[in-house]
């Protein structure tokens, strides 16, 4: 009898173990959020290992709805009045056909670098032969891409690492983005504007003048590395505290992340187990803001070669290991085309909420 009700009991336990069981993973499942009218995107980049084709073929397959199509205003307008550049026109004859959408940029500014044609820098971004030229280039732009539908227009990228905490350019820079944005709109009605900046730029010093520039935009766009300042990993926690703060300072607007990364590199104090979890935890994030957060564009795809990243040091004009290392190890695969676990995470949590 002893032995019979200790049987019983067990059995009763282990029911009862597996009946929390279940209640738990239902509601880790009720918790995720279907994607609704939220969009998800991948920056798209070719690899030693894999090319555009397959990029996108592996970008598709994860469910991705937008792509990020970026272009230095001086890479377009070659000299004055002159226009040049072959990927509009590629991104118009290959993206309609896939069912994707754009995320145009067209910068004057790209983090650092000040990007005007040669001839109009020295000129502020208020002057009206700058805003004249701009406007020209953009509807140039537009018309080489009839058939594109957009997600977004950014009129700039990570502006304020260029504009920093000086009052004065942050106004001429906003008088600029006003015009040029009424503009767009006129040439695409319906178009989103904003202009990039960095979570420290919306929510640092900077923050009332990003904030008065962010009043005439249509979202707010946003680019976020976890990183402290010596360029190693901050915990995944830190993505709904930073998002929080921007609720908080935009609470009528929706809130598009440009660029959401994080490096797997270990001189980063990282590794692609601790990439993987913040993959996971973004898209746990996401679900909780999901009135907010409209829009999140993953970098990038693949690690960036080694040529790739003396490309960089040169651009940035930053030779910090940690910081090459950053910038190297932030894709879903690896250089030689292989996954990462990030991959496959981002891949199950966009598949359990309908992309």
């Amino acid at each position: 009898m002893p032995a019979t009700r200790t049987t019983n009991t067990l059995a009763v336990f282990a029911s009862m173990l597996a009946l929390v069981g279940a209640q738990k993973a239902s509601a880790q499942r009720s918790s995720v959020q279907q994607k609704g009218d939220r969009f998800l995107a991948i920056a798209i980049n070719e690899s030693p290992g894999l090319d555009f084709s397959k990029a996108f073929r592996m970008s598709k397959s994860a469910g991705i709805q937008t792509v990020e199509l970026a272009l230095p205003w001086d890479e377009v307008e070659r000299a004055p009045g002159k226009y040049r550049n072959i990927f509009p026109g590629i991104a118009n004859s290959f993206y309609p056909a896939n069912g994707v959408r754009v995320a145009l940029e067209l910068n004057p500014i790209d983090t650092n670098n000040l990007r005007m044609p040669a001839d109009l820098r020295g000129k502020s971004f208020d002057d009206p032969d700058v805003m004249k030229r701009y406007k020209a280039t953009l509807k140039w732009v537009f018309e080489q891409m009839p058939n594109t539908s957009f997600s977004s227009l950014a009129i700039g990228n990570e502006i304020d690492a260029t504009l920093l905490n000086q009052k004065d350019k942050w106004e001429r820079y906003s008088r600029f983005f006003a015009e040029a944005a009424s503009y767009a709109r006129e040439l695409r009605p319906g178009l989103f504007v904003g202009a990039k900046a960095t979570a420290s730029g919306l929510l640092g010093d900077a923050r009332q003048y990003a904030r008065n520039l962010n009043a005439r935009t249509d979202i707010v766009m946003v680019t976020y590395y976890p990183l402290k300042p010596d360029f190693t990993v901050s915990e995944p926690a830190s993505l709904e505290e930073m998002i929080a703060g921007l609720t908080n300072i935009y609470p009528l607007k929706q809130i598009y992340f440009m660029e959401l990364g994080y490096p797997s590199a270990s001189e980063n104090n990282s590794s692609e187990t601790k990439q993987a979890a913040f993959v996971k935890h973004a898209f746990q994030v996401w679900d909780r803001h999901s009135s907010h957060v409209r829009f999140i564009n993953f970098v990038w795809l693949c690690d960036r070669s080694s040529s790739e990243i003396k490309h960089y040091e040169k651009y940035y004009r930053l030779s910090d290991k940690k910081f090459l290392s950053y910038l190297a190890s932030l894709g879903l695969c690896r250089a030689d085309g292989s996954v990462k676990p990030a991959f496959q995470t981002l891949v199950t949590e966009a598949k359990s909420r309908g992309w």
